[in-house]
């Protein structure tokens, strides 16, 4: 019988690990100190609802259950989605993907909210959106060099 060392176990325990870290989207690990004094084996409940209340933690969380893994500033969203459509608004630029149902997306004051499907159509347009405005930089390119 044969029994791998601790260290080749470990390997292939971390290379499984990343593979799986590789295949998934990127996350964030939010730390919640169990104390303000860093005292081992002291567990202060107020100091950590208060962490949870104020680092929005049970909201995201609810968000995420809902579906609404994507989460964009406002602004961030307009300036790079603008090219979708020549509407200067959130809600104008989800309406005119195709496919994009209201149920995909939430806006609020400051942040988009978008499940999955409706990020994935909103990305496929602004590829889309890119390679014609490069096409049409090319084409004026050309022209001008020809007609020269």
């Amino acid at each position: 019988m044969f029994t791998r060392s601790v260290g080749a176990q470990f390997k292939s325990e971390m290379t499984s690990l990343v593979n799986e870290m590789n295949v998934g989207e990127p996350s964030y690990v939010m730390c919640i100190l169990p104390n303000k004094s860093g005292l081992p084996l002291y567990f202060d409940h107020k100091f950590v609802e208060k962490q949870i209340k104020e680092n929005l933690i049970i909201e995201a969380t609810e968000l995420n259950c809902l579906g609404f893994s994507k989460k964009i500033p406002v602004k961030d969203f307009i300036s790079k989605y603008k090219l979708v459509t020549n509407e200067g608004t959130a809600q104008k630029i989800l309406e005119s993907v195709k496919g994009c149902s209201k149920e995909s997306y939430a806006i609020g004051n400051s942040v988009v909210f978008l499940k999955n499907g409706a990020y994935e159509l909103l990305e496929e347009e602004w590829r889309k959106g890119i390679k014609s405005k490069v096409a049409k930089i090319i084409r004026g390119i050309t022209l001008a060099h020809c007609s020269s």
